[in-house]
């Protein structure tokens, strides 16, 4: 990935896996330890450079259904749905790019007692629907997508307006930025930890790690803060009076504020 400047967009460039692993990679991460002394510069490159040398032991058949089963991108070696959806009903689990059709289906999964399933996760169906007919099952759903709304009569809830980038063609070479990112991820993993931790120490009646209780007690607030942006985040994606424009330009705003809190959150 390529940051274009003053813009927040990233182009993705494309590199053969194995000699990207070995020689792009490996290159990415001794400049990203030397520019920031990150201790986890080099975290999983070992498992990962293996692995890309390695036979799949998994059918590329059965991946996109193993992905949707444990929540589990292979690829992305990340959560389909992001840990900062995963406390929403499974059919509320979707963001500004998840499609129509995904969300019909969810809702109908719901419908038939399925609600508490990966089936009606719009953003897990979404995946299963790319990961089997890759680019053309995708604009095969933009296609359903705009029949589904020109049945409605229009859309229902008007999109955030759309960037240059995120056009239906376009978007295949630029990185999403909107709705969540790489920083909040290590947050709520993060947050995860330690809330367990903290659960554990209630529940056997004992005191936190020093370290521990004292990372807990710096991200509860921010916690508190994301979650509540988390929620106005919804609601103006979901808002059917707010015009694209303006609904782009608020969604921006408090993505922003939540990379913000999620940067202060882990130090950084």
């Amino acid at each position: 990935m390529i940051g274009i400047p003053r813009t927040g967009e990233f182009v993705r460039i494309p590199k053969p896996f194995e000699a990207g692993m070995l020689f792009a990679t490996s290159t990415e991460r001794f400049l990203g330890w030397l520019e920031e002394n990150d201790p986890e510069a080099y975290d999983g490159y070992a498992k990962t450079t293996l692995q890309s040398f390695t036979p799949p032991v998994l059918f590329t058949a059965l991946t996109p259904l193993l992905e949707a089963i444990t929540n589990h991108s292979f690829f992305r070696d990340a959560p389909v749905v992001p840990m900062g959806e995963q406390r929403f009903e499974k059919k509320d689990q979707y963001g500004v790019y998840t499609s129509e059709l995904s969300k019909e289906i969810g809702s109908f999964m719901a419908k038939m007692g399925l609600g508490e399933t990966n089936l009606a996760s719009p953003r897990i169906i979404d995946n299963t629907i790319s990961g089997y007919g890759a680019g053309l099952a995708n604009y095969g759903v933009d296609m359903i997508d705009a029949g589904i709304n020109a049945a409605r009569g229009g859309r229902e809830v008007p999109l955030p307006k759309l960037k240059a980038t995120e056009q239906p063609v376009a978007r295949s070479f630029f990185v999403k930025t909107s709705g969540g990112g790489q920083v909040r991820e290590d947050f709520y993993k993060d947050w995860d930890k330690l809330s367990k931790k903290k659960a554990s120490a209630d529940y056997n009646e004992t005191e936190m790690m020093p370290e521990d209780a004292k990372d807990y007690a710096r991200m509860k607030p921010y916690q508190k803060q994301i979650a509540k942006l988390q929620k106005q985040y919804k609601e103006i994606l979901a808002a059917k009076d707010v015009q694209a424009e303006h609904k782009r330009r608020r969604l921006d705003e408090i993505d922003a504020k939540m990379n913000a809190a999620a940067k202060k959150a882990l130090g950084k």
